[in-house]
């Protein structure tokens, strides 16, 4: 099948709607203008629709998705997704908004414009920076991380970078530290190269969730001690479980509540939400009695300064001033 045939079959599977002319070309037909003038239907590019009710019940990845097929209809076969687009294909998170705009990366002989639906990036890629994931080339996890890194902001680069590494991720991760050394020192040169160096050196195996590489990013900013990830603890019951942050030398353990860990299945494990609820009770009050203090924050707590406040009040010093993010 061809690559604009897949994206097709797989845009008609979300709801979209591919609208083609007597010649096969991509157009809008005058019933779809009016939907769209209306507002009972979106043009995600010419000649591709959605009916708004679908898109308004869709979450952010679905609307990304939604973009990235409408997109992928229009591209010629050997073309190469990548940055923040590649990652949504690997299954990578991306922390923030999703972008308006399709990432591809492009021959620089090529001399292809960003568009107001496209972005594109020049750069040679060679054979082991391109992979195929769900019918589509993309470029493999080493180069996105590192293209993202180089080309996104500190936090939302780590983030991104801890989700490939990390040693929980089922069934392997995604990329080693060796392979992103690697990278990071074949784009010695590149623009955007020392950007990248501060997040391989930043970056760990050991981050659970975008927001435990959140905060940590945070932490980090703010001018706290660098915490110890993942400290195993054990009373005379046996293990306990696993903190997000341990500062040994102030006594705190450091949680990120996210409320999304109390309704995954995989955290639930077969429990109501209110055992969950009350068993999280219970590992924290393990955790006390070993003697440690507990801190725990929220979403709404993932900024610089509320961070730096929170962990203040809970007795954690500040060490140096604050950095750039």
């Amino acid at each position: 099948m061809k690559h604009a045939d897949h994206a097709i079959a797989l845009a008609h599977e979300l709801g979209l709607i591919v609208n083609f002319d007597a010649r096969e070309r991509r157009v809008d037909s005058d019933a779809l203008a009016r939907g769209v003038e209306r507002g009972t239907h979106l043009r995600l590019v010419p000649g591709v629709f959605v009916e708004a009710a679908v898109w308004n019940a869709a979450d952010r990845f679905t609307r990304f998705r939604m973009r990235f097929l409408a997109v992928a209809t229009t591209m010629e076969p050997d073309v190469v997704f990548s940055h923040l687009t590649a990652a949504t294909c690997l299954g990578l998170p991306v922390l923030g908004e999703l972008p308006d705009r399709i990432d591809v990366t492009i021959p620089p002989s090529t001399g292809g414009r960003s568009s107001g639906n496209v972005r594109r990036h020049a750069a040679v890629l060679s054979d082991q920076e391109i992979i195929r994931v769900g019918g589509f080339l993309v470029t493999s996890p080493a180069r996105t991380v590192a293209d993202i890194a180089r080309s996104e902001s500190f936090t939302r680069a780590v983030a991104t970078a801890d989700a490939a590494l990390r040693i929980k991720r089922k069934p392997s991760p995604l990329l080693t530290l060796d392979e992103f050394a690697q990278v990071v020192e074949l784009d010695r040169n590149r623009y955007g190269a020392a950007k990248l160096r501060r997040v391989a050196a930043f970056a760990t195996t050991l981050s659970d969730s975008v927001r435990e590489s959140e905060s940590r990013c945070l932490i980090h900013l703010a001018g706290f001690p660098a915490p110890v990830l993942q400290q195993e603890w054990r009373d005379h019951d046996g293990l306990v479980g696993y903190s997000d942050f341990w500062w040994p030398d102030h006594g705190l353990i450091g949680e990120y509540d996210g409320h999304i860990k109390y309704v995954k299945p995989e955290f639930m494990k077969g429990r109501t939400l209110s055992e969950v609820v009350e068993d999280e009770k219970r590992r924290e009050d393990r955790m006390r009695a070993l003697g440690p203090r507990v801190t725990r924050w929220v979403t709404t707590d993932l900024t610089l300064a509320r961070l730096t406040a929170h962990l203040t009040r809970a007795g954690l010093p500040l060490i140096r001033a604050p950095r750039r993010a």
